[in-house]
Formats: structure tokens, C-alpha cells, sequence
């Protein structure tokens, strides 16, 4: 039973975060600026902060390309693809992210930058999750430790 639970919770989050996928895409290619914004939401929950900024910006333009690493090369496995196009897309969208910082002579770190800003946000709710959850595992435990300890 537990093996059958453990799959059906990978098989829900991939169908989950494929389908989110393909809605945010559609949603950041629209022009009014609410539609873009509810596909960045849909990013940030399935945590690709990065792809707004790289379909837009680096995959539009350089699709097809050796530039686009969102474009399998030929014969690639789908492991070795996998691996190039999201590391790839990660450090293009960083390079390219920066880009009109440098054009207005700005900071490019700072909380203007898109990926970095978000990418902090999402790091901070990992780490609240995580405490809040170990918070709650902590408290399960107290309360459930007096139920085990009736005397015999």
C-alpha cells in the first residue's frame, strides 16, 4: 500500500506540474497584463520562476537554434536533453534577464530582476513549509506521545 500511495503522489504532482506547464505558457504569451500575471502565479506553484523570462526572451528568439537550449539537438536522449535545456534554460535566463539592467546602467541583482527576486521567494516558502511542517510533525508527536504510555 505504501509503494501504491508514494506513485500515485508522483503520478498526480507530474500530471499537475505538466498541465501547469502548458496553461502558464499560454497565459504569458497573452497581452493583457492579468492573464501574464496569473501564468507567472502558475509558475511560481509549480516552482519555474525562470521560464517566463527565458520562453519570452530566449527561446523566441533563438528557437531552432545551438542559442535556445530549449531546442533538442539531433539523436540527444531525452535524460541528456533534460539536463542541457534546464540547466541551460536557468543560466540564459539569467544572462538574458539582466540585459535591460545593463542597458539603464542599474543593478542587475537586485529586487527588479524577475528570476532572482522570485527565485528568493520560492526559496523562502520551501523553508517555511519545511518549518511549519516539522512544527506540526513535533506536535503529532507530543500529543500522540501520552496515548502510548498508559501503564499496562
Amino acid at each position: 500500500m505504501g509503494w501504491q500511495i508514494f506513485w500515485v503522489a508522483v503520478s498526480t504532482g507530474v500530471h499537475s506540474g505538466s498541465s501547469s506547464l502548458i496553461v502558464a505558457h499560454e497565459m504569458i504569451h497573452r497581452k493583457k497584463k492579468h492573464w501574464q500575471m496569473l501564468g507567472k502565479m502558475l509558475l511560481f506553484s509549480v516552482s519555474n520562476v525562470y521560464f517566463y523570462v527565458d520562453h519570452l526572451r530566449v527561446h523566441h528568439k533563438w528557437v531552432g537554434t545551438e542559442r535556445d537550449p530549449a531546442t533538442a539537438k539531433y539523436g540527444e536522449s531525452l535524460y541528456a536533453f533534460f539536463l542541457r535545456s534546464t540547466f541551460g534554460q536557468i543560466a540564459r535566463c539569467m544572462e538574458r534577464g539582466s540585459e535591460p539592467f545593463e542597458i539603464r546602467k542599474t543593478n542587475p541583482y537586485g529586487f527588479r530582476n524577475y528570476v532572482l527576486t522570485n527565485t528568493l521567494l520560492l526559496i523562502a516558502f520551501y523553508i517555511g513549509h519545511c518549518v511549519s511542517t516539522w512544527k506540526s510533525c513535533i506536535v503529532c508527536v507530543h500529543l500522540s506521545k501520552p496515548c502510548c504510555e498508559f501503564p499496562s
